[in-house]
């Protein structure tokens, strides 16, 4: 099940001065064509991660209890 706002294409507005007022628009593929690039190298690398993470064992053995506070 897809979440909304999760996993979907990016959307971008901006405010640009319009006279005496101000008007939104939003960027269009081709102005986000290095974003989108970033994201996807980004989603790679931390995809990388998890998978590096999710191999190894994490050490092993019993992880010791905190000391009491006295």
């Amino acid at each position: 099940m897809k979440v909304d706002g999760v996993g979907f294409d990016v959307d971008v507005f901006v405010i640009e001065k319009s006279g005496a007022s101000y008007a939104s628009r939003q960027l269009n593929s081709a102005e986000l064509t290095e974003h989108t690039g970033f994201i996807n190298e980004f989603v790679q690398a931390i995809r990388g991660l998890r998978d590096g993470l999710a191999a190894t064992d994490g050490g092993g053995g019993d992880v010791p209890q905190p000391p009491t506070l006295t």
